[in-house]
């Protein structure tokens, strides 16, 4: 009685990865016929153009503020007042300029 669970079991997935050959090709042919299409690559083209440049401007803009958080936390750190930290971010937005 096990020996024909385990050959069900067996068969059983054969037949589903046999399936999913099968699907995947469908899958591979739709791909490939998708990127024969001109305007697809057009299309992706002109969105990797625009979206790419944005995420690399807000990204630095993050950056930069996490810089800027960390610098004043450290002067905190060391007890330097209000009037000293904004000294010393003028100083840096200058350099920066």
């Amino acid at each position: 009685m096990r020996r024909n669970l385990v050959k069900m079991e067996l068969r059983s997935t054969k037949c589903q990865s046999v399936r999913f050959e099968a699907k995947g090709k469908s899958v591979i042919l739709q791909i490939t016929s998708l990127l024969n299409n001109g305007m697809f690559i057009f299309w992706g083209a002109v969105t990797l153009i625009c979206v790419v440049p944005c995420l690399a401007h807000y990204w630095a803009k993050v950056k930069t503020a996490e810089l800027e958080a960390g610098l004043k936390q450290t002067m905190i750190d060391r007890g330097m007042n209000a009037d000293e930290i904004e000294r010393v971010l003028r100083i840096e937005r200058r350099k920066n300029e």
